[in-house]
């Protein structure tokens, strides 16, 4: 009886960290998250999900999380298409890459089609997963 036991509380043991392992995180669901937030004009509800530390880089220069977040209640995108995902991901940090297809209206007009390389970073805190860092190669 008390090797029935000893194997029962060794099963246990290696099985514990599966039954209690974090689910997997898709980095391409969080990227499409932010791109539905971004077009849905609703980042006012979602602030808590950027990090106090977010930093952004693209043509129109570098933006702390404020400059991201006002650029992004001006944007108006009228159709986006995101695709060729691939994530990596190295303790709370999780690095997703993809390309995006984005047509935006300003001042009544079309602007931008083209596919172009994209970077967002997330991290894992208490709170859940927030956007860190962006980055946006601008196409010639």
């Amino acid at each position: 009886m008390p090797r029935v036991a000893c194997l029962c509380v060794a099963a246990l043991l290696l099985l514990a960290p599966v039954a209690w392992a974090e689910p997997p995180v898709s980095g391409e669901q969080l990227v499409r998250d932010l791109w539905t937030t971004t077009a849905g004009r609703q980042w006012q509800q979602k602030v808590g999900e950027v990090s106090p530390a977010f930093m952004s880089v693209q043509s129109a220069g570098v933006h702390d999380k404020a400059t991201e977040l006002a650029a992004l209640d001006r944007a108006v995108i009228s159709n986006y298409v995101l695709s060729g995902f691939r994530t990596t991901r190295q303790g709370p940090v999780l690095v997703v890459t993809y390309l995006a297809r984005v047509e935006t209206m300003k001042d009544g007009r079309r602007v931008g089609s083209k596919t172009a390389p994209r970077m967002s970073v997330f991290i894992k805190t208490d709170q859940g997963w927030q956007w860190l860092a962006h980055a946006s190669v601008p196409v010639p």
